[in-house]
This record gives C-alpha cells, structure tokens and sequence, in this order.
C-alpha cells in the first residue's frame, strides 16, 4: 500500500514534467492516518530541462540510484527504479546493495544482481516478488515505462487479480548474463560443448549394447504401470457402483477447508444400467491379465468382480443374470485354486459364492436347486485343508444356517379342487378350511414332515455352534453378529408362540438393533431388523384357539409391525430399486392391514391394504422377472375386495376382483408350469359371484359361476413342474 502511494505520487509529478531524483526511505514520510507523503524535492528537476540528461553529472543517493544515472542519464523510469528498491527494503528488511565501500557499491549496481526476494524470506507472495524485481530491472526498457503501470500492477496484486508484469524465462536470464559476461560465456560453452562430446563418443557403445534391454524393461514397466492404473480405475468403480454390505456402505473422501479429509457416506448408485455397465466392465479385467501374462492378482480380481456383479443382480431381482455372473465367478475361482498358492482360500470363496447361488434359488421358490447349491457349499468346506481358520468357520455356520432355512413366502394358496369360500367372506384366506396351507407370511413353521424340521434344526445346532466360538473371538466383528441375529430369527421362527419364542425374538432384535446402531449405511441391516419385527404379528387368519399362544399381545405386534413399517418405507425411499425392498414394504402393508382388519378398524384397514396393493404394482411393472410378484398382487387385492365388501361398497370391490382375474389369466398363458394358478382362478370367480349376488347383480354372479365351473373342469391332480421355462437352471 505504500508503494501504490508513492507511485501514484510520482506518476503525478511525472505528468507535471517534474522528475524526484532521489526516492529512498528516508525521504518518505507516513503520517498517523497511514498516508505517505513524497518528500524532499530538492534534487528535482524539469523532465524537459537539458540538465537532466547530461553526461558526467551525478544526483542522488548512491544506494537507491539507477544504474543510468552513473551516466549521467535520468528519467521517469530512474524514480521507479528507486522506488523498487525501496520497496525491496522494505518487504526483505535489508537494503538490494549492501555495501559501505562506494567503489564496489557502484560495482554491484551496475554490474551485479540482486538477490531475489523469495530467497530471503519465502513468505513474500510470488507475484509481489515479480513487480518488485521488474520495476529494479538493469535495463530501463524492461522496467516499468510509467509509475502508473507499477502503480496499476501493485492495484491488482492488492485486489488479488492478475497482474501485467511478466518473470523473466531462464533462457532469456541466461542469454542476458552472457551479454554482459561475453569472454567468460564464450570459454564456459567450449567446454560444455567439449564434455558433451566426450560424453556422447564414450557412452556410444554401452547405449548400442544396452538398447535392447532397456527397450524391453520399458515395454514392460510402461505395461506393468497402465494395468496398475486400469485395475485402480475397475476396482473404484466397481467399489462405487457395488452395494454396501457387512462393514459399510460406500463412502466419498473430501478434503475440507482446513485439509482435513472427511469421509461421506454414499448410497451405492444400484440400478439395471449400472449392472449393465459394471458386466461389460468384466472382459477387462481378463484382458489386463493376458497383457501381464495371465497375472493371478488380476484374476482374482476378475472373479470377486463378477461376484460383485451377481451381488447387484440379485439385489435388483435379475435372477438368471445373477446367476450367470455367479457361475463365472465359481470357474474362475475354480482355476485358481488349481494352482497350489492360496488355493484354500479360493476354495472357501467357492463355497461363499454357493451360497449366494442357494440364496438366488430360495428365492426364485426352487428349494431342491438351493439345497443342491448349499450342499456343494458344505462339500466343499467340510474337506477343508484349515478347517480351523475363522473363514471356513464362518462360511460353514452361514451354510448351516442356510440349509436350516424354510422355503420363503410364499403366495400359493388355491386347493386343487372347488374352493369352499364362505359366503360372507369373500375377502377371506386363499386357502381351504381346514388345510394347512400355504400363507402369504408364513412365519412359523407349517406342519411338515418330522424328519425334515429334525434335519433343519440339527443344522442349526451346528451353526450356532460354530458361530458361538467365533463371536466369542471376535465379538465386535459385524459379519458374525448378523448370523447370530438371523440365528435367533430362525430360533423364534420354529419356536411356536411360547416363552423361548419371546425370548429368541428378544435376542434377534437386541443384535440387529446393535448393527444398525454401529452400521446405519449397510440397508441389509435395516431390511433384516424390519423382517423380524414384522414376525412378531400373528400369520393371518388367527390362529385356532387349540393351537399355541402367540409371544405377543395384538397391541404388542402391532406396535412392532409399525416399527417394521417405519424402517421399511425409509429403505424403499432409499433404495427404490431393490425388489425384495418393496415385496417386503407391501407384504408388512398387508399385515397391518390384517391386524386393523381383525380389530374392527376397517376404514384404516382399507388404506392399508390399499397401500399394500399399489407398492405390489409397482413391483410388478418394474420387476417382471418372477411371476410370483403377480400372484402376490392377487392376494393383496382379494384382501383389498374383502375390506370393500365389507364397508359396502359393492362396485369398487367387483372392479379389483375383476382386475385379478384378468392379471391370472394372462399370468396362466405366460407361465403353464404355475399349476396353481388355475386354482386362484377358481376361487376369484366364486368369491366375484358372492359379491356380485350381494350387489343384486344375478346375470353377472351366473355368468362369475359358469367361468368358475369351466376353471374347475380343468383342474386334475397336480402335475410336477417341468424343468424349463421361468427357472433358474441349476
């Protein structure tokens, strides 16, 4: 600020034709308001006097003079090489030339350099640095040509804006020293010249020898370093793109405003495009192997993608899809472990991808293909080489836990015969009186055969034996803790309602609640916390008052059912592309809807149910790939037509039973092999004549019975389910 002071200053006195002559410190004097007043004109002169550029007369202060004024020469550019030095002085705390012996302080000004001032203090800004070095340059014609560009430039400096003043090059620095240095600048470059060329005959042979070599190590270097870099770039988007799983999700590093880093969570950007994107990103990983002679690093690398990318699959409801990228990564691993390195460890990722195998059959409603997969699993773990190692461990009690598992929900529930519907109550259970049939939640364990509820739970003994050696190892480790928890799930499941249900439950609830607190980013968490409350609330309809007493209270399992309804609408508004999301989200829906159905609360009852039937419809129009979603959509509505009914409203009722009953019979054209279709059908249209008969509307009740009747003509003992078509092969 001082020096913008003084040079616009003097570029006042210069455009009054009036030259200062002896700009220092001294002669500047800054007042208690901070204002700098240019003093001591004494040497001044008239720009247009003859004087002021006369040979042989020497004015001024011999440390702030310009080189030119030794000649006798002076002009507007010799006050603003004064003012550079000073203002040198003033930033560096030392004068440019230091000298008391006049003879060598006229020496070094017009002979020697200044030293720069970033060498003695490193604080001073660079561009500060460039003016202050340009208004003192040797050479008036490369100085400022008016204090009013050096007051321009220190302007913008002040106003952090670019500013005009240009550093000088080396090449241009060094061709200036050998203008003034011509004899020492002509013996410097022969001898450069000469050792060059000593250099260039005396390492002549060795390049020709070494060339070869040196190529190839190139070659290799350079395709060594461009896999690296493409392996990092896979595996950051393959990081970004996977879904968060045991630890946490997926997070972004930023740096903030005081360079700390912070790590922010990120919701994996899960969708059909992304699963595209991220499979025809697999063949790299192979190519970048073949380019590194097949390395086994990137390999690996390839079958954890392709897992990756079943993992994807599987959570968007791509169930053929991901079991293509599963079996990829099964052969891949598979190769690996031919070899002898780490061949147990590709053994147990084997297993681990069986499994997921197992769980994308359960799941597609084909319990033998996933008992087979889990078997292969357990085949595999239990010939082991280090059955001792808390991965085998782990992977042996998860496949326990799978075969211990019962086949999912399951939305089948029409007789193989005439269904014996109540007349007053269309919107009842589709299944027969008395038959312990398939239920849309089927939390407890249906009356099956002994032998096989015996099998279940011997592998649960198993798994929680092994899990309870591993959780007392390492308690805090995640992936042990969830197992645990779907453990005592399982535990609650089987138990009936009796105290050690409650209890299980209690268990279950207790560690999920633990994860979630721990991991809020990992959504399976939440999904599994949201499932278990939601088995809290009795199956539909109540049970028989000879059976089992349920755990809870109905005020109880509501309360938990809305728990589990709370956590399931934020998962859905998360992640609206994870199907088994919104199966859930509807199947709760459907529940609660059940429950106020039960207790007299028909209008909350109807939005319920009514909730329930538009999340299923979306399921369906956005996850076509399992026909179940359909059936399940079925259900829900022939529940939404019993509430209607039951509020009296005829019309709207015969609209969604006459919806379903046009969606089962495409559904029964598009997939023959779901025979129990055809049963649903029988039913609708009775349950459609019941309602139509109570609206008054007889022609249409007839025609609901006769369509009913023909469905009924068709259906023989149940056919066993052909290998083809809407399954996954195994």
């Amino acid at each position: 600020r001082i020096g913008l002071q003084v040079a616009s200053a003097l570029q006042y006195a210069h455009e009054q034709g009036t030259l200062h002559r002896d700009i220092k410190p001294a002669n500047l004097l800054l007042d208690g308001r901070g204002v700098v007043w240019a003093s001591d004109f004494g040497l001044a002169k008239a720009v247009q006097s003859e004087d002021v550029t006369r040979t042989g007369q020497i004015t001024g202060t011999l440390r702030y003079m310009a080189p030119e004024q030794f000649r006798g020469q002076t002009d507007a550019r010799s006050d603003i090489y004064s003012l550079g030095l000073t203002l040198y002085e003033l930033l560096t705390l030392r004068p440019a030339y230091d000298d008391t012996d006049r003879s060598r302080l006229v020496g070094r000004i017009t002979q020697g350099q200044v030293e720069p001032p970033r060498k003695l203090d490193g604080r001073i800004p660079r561009d500060l640095e460039t003016i202050v070095l340009k208004a003192i340059d040797r050479e008036p014609g490369r100085r400022y040509q008016s204090a009013g560009d050096l007051a321009a430039d220190l302007r913008c400096f002040l106003e952090d804006r670019p500013i005009q003043a240009r550093r000088a090059s080396s090449p241009e620095r060094l061709w200036r020293w050998c203008r003034r240095n011509p004899a020492v600048a002509g013996l410097t470059g022969a001898t450069m010249l000469l050792v060059v060329l000593v250099a260039v005959v005396a390492t002549a042979g060795y390049v020709r020898t070494k060339a070869a070599l040196a190529g190839e190590a190139r070659q290799r270097t350079r395709a060594e370093a461009t896999a690296e870099l493409a392996i990092e770039a896979l595996d950051r988007i393959f990081g970004r793109f996977s879904p968060g799983t045991v630890v946490s999700g997926a997070e972004l590093t930023v740096e903030g405003a005081d360079s700390t880093t912070v790590d922010v969570p990120a919701a994996p950007a899960l969708s059909k495009e992304a699963a595209a994107l991220l499979e025809d990103l697999l063949a790299f990983y192979d190519r970048l192997a073949r380019q590194v002679g097949n390395d086994r690093t990137l390999r690996r690398k390839a079958a954890e993608a392709n897992r990756r990318v079943g993992d994807i699959r599987q959570s968007l409801g791509q169930s053929a899809e991901a079991a293509a990228a599963y079996r990829r990564a099964i052969a891949i691993y598979r190769e690996l472990a031919a070899a002898s390195p780490g061949a147990a460890a590709c053994r147990t990722e084997i297993a681990a991808v069986h499994n997921e195998l197992g769980r994308l059959f359960r799941w597609a409603n084909q319990p033998d293909q996933a008992r087979q997969a889990h078997a292969a699993a357990l085949a595999i773990l239990t010939a082991a080489e280090d059955p001792t190692s808390p991965e085998v461990r782990y992977e042996l009690a998860h496949t326990h836990y799978c075969l211990a598992l019962r086949p999912p929900p399951d939305p089948r529930g029409a007789p193989r015969g005439p269904p014996r519907e109540a007349p007053d109550r269309p919107g009842g259970p589709p299944w027969r009186p008395g038959r312990p049939g398939p239920r849309p939640f089927r939390d407890r364990p249906a009356p099956g055969e002994p032998a096989q509820d015996r099998d279940r739970m011997e592998h649960l003994a198993r798994a929680i034996g092994l899990l309870g050696d591993l959780v007392r190892q390492n308690p805090k480790n995640p992936g042990y803790r969830h197992l645990l928890a779907l453990y005592h799930t399982q535990r609650f499941a089987a138990a009936g309602g009796d105290h050690q249900a409650a209890e299980e439950f209690t268990r279950a609830t207790d560690i999920l609640e633990g994860l979630v607190r721990d991991f809020p980013h990992v959504p399976d968490y939440r999904h599994d916390l949201s499932e278990t409350y939601a088995m809290a609330a009795p199956p539909a309809p109540p049970r028989l008052a000879s059976g089992p007493a349920a755990p809870f209270t109905d005020d109880k399992a509501e309360e938990l059912l809305r728990k589990a309804l709370d956590i399931s609408d934020k998962l859905v508004a998360e992640h609206p592309n994870i199907p088994r999301y919104l199966a859930s989200q509807a199947r709760i829906l459907y529940k609660l809807g059940t429950m106020e159905h039960r207790s007299g609360r028909w209008r909350e009852a109807e939005g319920s149910y009514r909730r329930a039937v538009a999340v299923q419809t979306a399921l369906v129009e956005h996850h076509l790939s399992s026909p179940y979603n359909k059936v399940w959509l079925a259900a829900f509505r022939d529940g939404l037509a019993g509430m209607l009914v039951r509020l009296g409203r005829h019309g709207e009722a015969v609209a969604a039973l006459k919806g379903t009953t046009e969606m089962l019979t495409g559904l029964m054209d598009e997939e023959p092999d779901m025979w129990f279709v055809r049963g649903m059908l029988v039913r609708n249209h009775t349950i459609l004549a019941n309602v139509l008969r109570k609206a008054g509307d007889e022609a249409a009740a007839a025609e609901a019975d006769r369509a009913a009747e023909e469905y009924r003509r068709g259906f023989g003992p149940r056919p066993r389910p052909p290998r083809g078509r809407g399954r996954l092969r195994d």
